[in-house]
């Protein structure tokens, strides 16, 4: 390497030590005193700030080219499904899936499926019990393998919605995957602070019914991320307060369909398979 010049170890180019990255293929040139993993626990850090506490600046600017030292929209959002799904698993309650008996038990979907279910069990040549805990494990892998869909849904729903803000596509599947880690992300939170609520009040032997727990925890739901997509929509699309406000409402509206509709799909499916 030539004196006083750095090799980039992305690509092999030299390149002037004034220059902190590649002039050939744009990598970024650590300083010595920045070992690689603090970098990255700092991007982590400055992502996840703007994303929980300015709604929508991360969406724009990572839609104006300030995207240096964030995390990738998806990337990030794959990462907050994991710590979703985990907490989702530690604290008991459900989302996006729930066990056979709860389907079966109250939504009139559920009960519409009973013949196709008790052929499948038949023909499985399982026992009922058995056929359940199979249902139930390939439910939640198919649920969390399936999430990525619901984000073109809202993506196709920002299109529409703002088709006269002059949004690229680009804007509209990032301002998605950044709602949708807010939202999945938030739950994770929620899930256990609820489930310790539950647990404690058990303790004290009162005992929330399944009605009263979903409509707490739908009205928090409804409640923050309506908040959000009205201060991100403001930000990212320059939507005056009055009609996003009225647009929040529709889209809260349509994340829950989506959330609803995608169980039932799930669980269809799953019955179908099984």
């Amino acid at each position: 390497m030539t004196e006083g010049r750095w090799r980039c170890p992305s690509c092999g180019f030299e390149s002037a030590p004034a220059f902190g990255w590649c002039a050939q293929c744009g990598e970024q040139r650590l300083p010595p005193e920045q070992p690689v993993w603090r970098s990255a626990v700092s991007r982590w850090v400055q992502t996840l700030k703007r994303l929980v506490m300015s709604p929508g600046e991360l969406t724009a600017l990572w839609r104006d080219g300030r995207r240096r030292g964030f995390v990738p929209p998806l990337t990030l959002f794959l990462a907050i499904n994991v710590v979703f799904f985990i907490a989702q698993g530690v604290s008991g309650l459900a989302v996006l899936s729930i066990p056979l008996k709860a389907h079966l038990s109250g939504p009139a979907y559920g009960q519409a499926a009973m013949p196709r279910l008790q052929a499948q069990v038949a023909a499985s040549g399982l026992s009922r019990e058995r056929w359940d805990e199979r249902f139930d494990q390939r439910q939640q892998v198919l649920a969390k393998a399936s999430v990525l869909a619901m984000v073109p849904v809202l993506a196709l729903a920002g299109a529409v919605l703002y088709s006269r803000r002059g949004a690229r596509w680009s804007t509209h599947w990032t301002f998605a995957l950044h709602f949708y880690g807010f939202a999945l992300l938030f739950l994770a939170l929620l899930f256990p602070l609820l489930g310790a609520a539950i647990a404690a009040l058990a303790a004290q032997g009162q005992r929330l019914s399944g009605n009263t727990i979903d409509l707490i925890a739908t009205g928090l739901q409804a409640t923050v991320l309506g908040w959000y997509l009205s201060r991100s929509s403001g930000r990212v699309y320059g939507v005056p307060l009055a009609l996003r406000i009225g647009l929040s409402v529709l889209a809260v509206g349509a994340v829950f369909l989506a959330l609803y509709l995608h169980r039932i799909g799930v669980f269809f499916f799953v019955v179908a398979t099984t």
